[in-house]
């Protein structure tokens, strides 16, 4: 093996650590924003809670809101970061092509479309 190979091939596992981390952090950012949007959007009654009267909040927490359109939006900048550069590896020849940040930047934009019009 060369030396070029080796530098080459050094590269490349630098290149792939960073898709990792973009992946990790996007993903990590991901699972915050459904844990926010869990505790910002409006309580759902149940028979029960129906049955003992019990006051349910029917609005959503404003600040916990735009925490959760925040992090969606970081996850899909991360995510399209991590796109941009898979495309122009893959086209190098230097990697494959990354189908986890594909799936979690449709993720974050079916996650802020159902927040601006799926939710009443």
């Amino acid at each position: 093996m060369r030396s070029n190979d080796s530098k080459r091939l050094q590269k490349l596992g630098a290149w792939r650590r960073v898709m990792g981390t973009l992946s990790i952090l996007g993903w990590l950012i991901f699972i915050a924003a459904l844990i926010v949007y869990d505790y910002a959007k409006p309580e759902t009654g149940t028979l029960l809670s129906e049955w003992l009267d019990v006051d349910l909040r029917s609005g959503w927490i404003a600040s916990l809101a735009q925490l959760y359109l925040f992090l969606m939006a970081l996850g899909l900048v991360v995510s399209c970061v991590a796109c941009v550069l898979n495309i122009w590896l893959h086209r190098r020849r230097r990697t494959h092509i990354w189908v986890n940040t594909l799936i979690l930047g449709l993720a974050s934009i079916s996650g802020l479309l159902l927040f601006f019009y799926g939710f009443s």
